[in-house]
C-alpha cells in the first residue's frame, strides 16, 4: 500500500512509535519554514522596507521571528561561529550550547 501513495518508503524502526521522532522533526521544520516565508512575504509587501528589523518596528509586522533569529545567530556567533557559513547556526541548538 505504501508504494501506491509515495515514491519512497523509509523504515525508522520496528517498535510502535519509532516514526514519531522524525515526524515531529519534519513538522517543526515545516512550521518554522512556513512562519519564515509568511513573515518574509509580509515584509516584502511593506512599501518602505529598508532592513528586516526596521521593517518590523512600529508597523503592522510581528517582530517575533526576526528577534528570535537575531538571538539564535548571536548565540552561534558567541560560540565562535560568527565567521562560519550560515548553516553553523545549528550549533546554537545543540544540547548544552546555551
Amino acid at each position: 500500500m505504501l508504494e501506491a501513495i509515495g515514491s519512497r518508503t523509509v523504515w525508522v524502526g520496528d517498535q510502535v512509535g519509532a516514526a514519531s521522532r522524525p515526524k515531529l522533526v519534519v513538522n517543526a521544520w515545516l512550521a518554522s519554514l512556513n512562519a519564515a516565508v509568511a513573515q518574509s512575504v509580509s515584509m516584502a509587501r511593506a512599501p518602505d522596507l529598508d532592513l528586516m528589523r526596521e521593517a518590523t518596528q512600529g508597523r503592522d509586522h510581528d517582530a517575533t521571528l526576526p528577534e528570535v533569529l537575531r538571538a539564535v545567530c548571536g548565540r552561534a556567533a558567541g560560540q565562535g561561529h560568527g565567521g562560519d557559513d550560515m548553516a553553523a547556526v545549528v550549533e546554537a541548538f545543540r544540547p548544552g550550547s546555551a
